[in-house]
């Protein structure tokens, strides 16, 4: 799912998975996807918000690069519908719009 999505999205240089999860680190690896750090324990479970997780992936990631990223792409496995038009309309409204954030929603 994720493979086949961020191949099509020629435009992106930069992928990372955070996780806790053994299984998901393993997924992540045996497709190519860099694991830079592992999500730490305040940051795992399911009451745990999205900025939060967002955050430490982009400060460790940051760190790990040396960098700084102008834009952030949060791939959630939990839209696999979602596809590369999809990403590349969202983030081009980004761009074009000046907008800090953007985001989508099913319909």
């Amino acid at each position: 799912m994720w493979a086949k999505l961020l191949e099509s999205l020629l435009w992106v240089n930069r992928a990372v998975v955070s996780t806790d999860h053994d299984e998901m680190v393993g997924t992540a690896k045996g497709i190519g996807i860099d694991l830079p750090f592992r999500c730490s324990i305040p940051l795992s479970g399911d009451m745990i918000g999205d900025i939060d997780v967002l955050t430490h992936a982009l400060y460790a990631t940051e760190e790990a690069d040396g960098c700084h990223y102008d834009i952030v792409v949060m791939l959630q496995s939990t839209s696999p519908l979602r596809t590369a038009d999809h990403v590349t309309e969202t983030i081009s409204k980004l761009i074009e719009g000046g907008f800090d954030v953007v985001g989508s929603s099913p319909k």
